[in-house]
């Protein structure tokens, strides 16, 4: 889900993310950047978006 300049990932420290992440959309210019993580689900500041994130994308890892 998108609220505002958030977006909430289903991808959390379950899976090795933690705060200060950065991902980009898949097949899109938008990159988000991790604030806020828990086991299962994390939120991200959207930094750069040319269309709004839609629900559904892959996320890949820009930086760790």
């Amino acid at each position: 889900r998108v609220e505002d300049k958030t977006a909430w990932m289903n991808i959390g420290t379950n899976v090795g993310v933690v705060e200060g992440q950065t991902y980009k959309a898949v097949n899109q210019e938008t990159v988000l950047e991790i604030v806020a993580v828990a086991s299962e689900e994390s939120a991200a500041r959207i930094v750069k978006n040319t269309k709004p994130p839609q629900a559904g994308i892959s996320v890949e890892i820009l930086y760790k």
